[in-house]
């Protein structure tokens, strides 16, 4: 019978810096998710979400109305007066 030789290569570091790059890259994508939200809440994009101490006047101030135009007072048309004479009765034949 042939002996078979099993030469088991020795351990390596592999997994425990795959680790450390996962952790480094949790931690930088962490810290890129913090300033993006600080900068929605308390940064200078907070204009896109209203500002609670600025004071928005939506009512326009109150405007004079324009003075109505005079109109002349109305004119009553003459009253119609009765004829001085009455009609001649129509003669006949």
């Amino acid at each position: 019978m042939t002996d078979v030789n099993i030469n088991n290569p020795p351990p390596s570091d592999d997994r425990s810096t795959a680790a450390g790059i996962n952790m480094v890259t949790v931690l930088i994508v962490l810290l890129i998710v913090l300033v993006v939200g600080w900068y929605l809440m308390a940064g200078p994009g907070r204009g896109a979400l209203g500002r609670p101490g600025v004071d928005v006047n939506i009512n326009p101030p109150a405007q004079q109305q324009p003075a109505a135009p005079q109109q002349p007072p109305a004119q009553q048309p003459p009253a119609q007066q009765a004829p001085a004479q009455p009609p001649a009765p129509p003669k006949g034949p």
